[in-house]
Parts: structure tokens; C-alpha cells; sequence
């Protein structure tokens, strides 16, 4: 079994993603853009076994933070992009727990010898999640629900999934003239671009959620024509925009906003509804909603849930492939902040948690 490190310059990353099934967040180009916005730098790790067998997991690796004293700056951390960037394990052995239990003891090893402390990877709703054989191979913890259509139903059969109320609220808006569809121009992508500002700074938004402009206009650079713009119009104007990806019959619903003006007639239910449509009728075979804010069961994922009963488990994979360095910056995270007790609130690593001030 061999482990290659690899830059996102390297052709062999995309060599194998363009012989296995994966998503966008996959892709070398996005993983760059997303280490360029966190901070980080990026890297995917490519194990290999005899035959055709891999396993590849996209990674952006970032110092520790300057709050920890006393620890050498050589030490890292890794986390995935922004999304589901899953391991990706392919080849005749790639469903057995064994092999893969195999692949996962490698992959801690070599993030030992990068001096990588930990790993936080976000798992994909639509992929199997890893076979972990032992608690040595890391920690799985479920987040929530998200939704998905099943794009290889019939027409009839996605419409009966959706809930009456949201049947009735997309009908209401087709009559009222309300229009969607793709319009995959630079117009349109700075037409999304000022509708999302717009609508995150009305939510207020945590501001791992804001994207900026230059960030959108880099995102449709890395993924090209496996990015669309979809505008709700009404009377000629946007009044709602999403960003869509369309990546190995996988559609995500990745990013959208919606006019404060028209927020009270919500056209993104009619986008939704559009897209779906124009997601089969080009051969994709799932459309994934996501899930709420944070994966929580609120507002947003009930809305979600107005279009499907489908429904799929997301979980983080956490990994501490460096423990007794993983356990100084604990509690020297604690020394500052104060805290007995580091994991209370599950947040991993414990030891980015912002430090709660002594001062009252």
C-alpha cells in the first residue's frame, strides 16, 4: 500500500477523479479556491493498492493557532473544503470494511508524518460513509438530515413527493408570471452575486456562510460549465438566484438569495421546482437540497423537505492522528479559556474553539 502526497497542480489528481465517481467539492480547482479562502493550503491524499484499488481524500492543512505558546510552529492541522468532500474509495476491494479499515490506518500514519495533529472531513449524504473497523480509526458524529430528489422517478411520481401546501405555493407563482431558468452568463453570476449579499446580510448571517464576489467569481473559474446560474424573474427582474453544480449525475443546490422585496412570495420554491426538471431532463440522477443551517432541523430544512421525502444522514469524521500533541493544545486551550472541560460542546478540534474572556 503507497500514500502520494498531491498539489492541486498535479495531473494525476485529475487523472483519477476522471475514472471514478465524485462531486464538485472533489475537484482540485475548488479545494484550492477553498484553502485560498481559509487560509490554508491544499493537498489530497491518493492511497494505492495492488490492482486498480484508491482511495482519495481532498484536505487544506493549516498552521495551528498563534494562541497555543509552546508548540512548534512545524505542527498542522487539516480539514476538508467547504461541502462534502468525502474520501473517495474505488477499485474491486472498495466496499470491504477490511481493505478500508487498511486505507484508513495509512491515512493517520501519514498525516503523523506530515505533523498533521487532526483531521475534521465532512462526509457526502449521496456516498457511503466510511466502514470504520476501530476506534482508532477516528470519531464518526451525525449532524442531521438532508434532502435529496431521486431523479430517476418518473415526473408524476417527484411531484407526489412533494407536499401539497408547496404544490399549491409553486402553482400560485407560475400564474403570477413568476419565470426560472438557467442563464449561465457573467450578468447573471453578478445578478446571483448581488441578490446572495443582499440576502445574507438581511439573515445576518454566521460569517462562514458570506461569500464575497471575488470568492463567486473565482468559484465559477474553478468549476467551469459544471456551474449554473438559475434566475427567478418577475415582470423582468431577478427577485431570486442560485448557484447550482452539476458534477457525475450529482446536482447540488449550493448557494441561493432571494430580493427582501419578494421574500414574503418565496420564488426560490419555484426555482427548486424548475431545477428539478431541468435536472432530469439532462440524465442527472439525484438532486441533493442539502440540509438546514448547521444540518439542523429548522425553518430551512423544512422548506426543504416541502420537495421530497427522501432524506439521508450526514456525518463529520474527526481524526486525531497526532494524540499526545492533539491533548497539549487542549489544555493549553483550556488554560486560557478558563474551562475544566475542553469537549463539552462536541466542537473539534476543541482547541479552535474561540476562548471564551475572563473578563466581566
Amino acid at each position: 500500500m503507497k500514500t502520494v502526497v498531491l498539489k492541486t497542480d498535479d495531473p494525476l489528481w485529475t487523472e483519477v477523479l476522471a475514472g471514478t465517481a465524485h462531486d464538485f467539492y472533489h475537484l482540485p480547482q475548488y479545494v484550492e479556491l477553498e484553502a485560498r479562502r481559509q487560509q490554508g493550503e491544499a493537498m489530497a491524499l491518493l492511497v494505492t493498492h495492488v490492482g486498480d484499488d484508491f482511495a482519495l481524500l481532498p484536505l487544506i492543512t493549516r498552521r495551528l493557532p498563534a494562541t497555543l505558546k509552546g508548540i512548534d510552529d512545524k505542527f498542522r492541522d487539516a480539514v476538508s473544503p467547504y461541502g462534502y468532500p468525502c474520501p473517495l474509495f474505488e477499485g474491486v476491494h472498495s466496499e470491504e470494511a477490511s481493505w478500508q479499515g487498511e486505507v484508513i490506518t495509512q491515512i493517520i500514519a501519514v498525516l503523523a508524518e506530515l505533523f498533521i495533529c487532526s483531521a475534521f472531513i465532512r462526509l457526502h449524504p449521496l456516498y457511503p460513509a466510511p466502514k470504520l473497523a476501530t476506534p482508532s480509526h477516528g470519531t464518526m458524529v451525525r449532524h442531521g438530515n438532508t434532502v435529496w430528489l431521486d431523479l430517476e422517478r418518473t415526473e408524476e411520481e417527484l411531484r407526489k413527493q412533494m407536499r401539497k401546501t408547496t404544490r399549491n405555493l409553486v402553482g400560485r407563482l407560475y400564474r403570477e408570471d413568476f419565470t426560472a431558468r438557467m442563464e449561465d452568463s457573467h450578468e447573471a453570476l453578478e445578478q446571483f452575486e448581488g441578490i446572495y449579499t443582499e440576502t445574507m446580510c438581511r439573515l445576518k448571517v454566521d460569517p462562514a456562510y458570506f461569500f464575497g464576489k471575488q470568492y463567486i467569481l473565482d468559484l465559477k473559474k474553478a468549476l467551469g460549465s459544471s456551474l449554473h446560474v438559475c434566475l427567478v424573474r418577475h415582470n423582468g427582474q431577478a427577485v431570486a438566484a442560485g448557484l447550482f453544480s452539476e458534477v457525475c449525475g450529482i446536482v447540488q443546490y449550493h448557494l441561493s438569495g432571494t430580493c427582501s422585496d419578494y421574500v414574503h412570495r418565496s420564488p426560490t420554491r419555484l426555482m427548486l421546482d424548475y431545477v428539478r426538471d431541468w435536472s432530469k431532463g439532462r440524465g442527472n440522477k439525484r438532486f441533493h437540497l442539502g440540509g438546514g443551517f448547521g444540518v439542523k432541523d429548522d425553518g430551512l430544512y423544512r422548506f426543504k423537505k416541502g420537495f421530497s421525502a427522501d432524506k439521508s444522514e450526514f456525518f463529520s469524521w474527526r481524526i486525531i492522528s497526532l494524540p499526545e500533541l492533539y491533548e497539549e493544545a487542549s489544555q493549553e486551550w483550556a488554560r486560557q479559556s478558563l474551562s475544566l472541560d475542553s469537549e463539552a460542546d462536541g466542537f473539534f478540534p476543541c482547541y479552535r474553539r474561540p476562548v471564551v474572556s475572563s473578563c466581566r
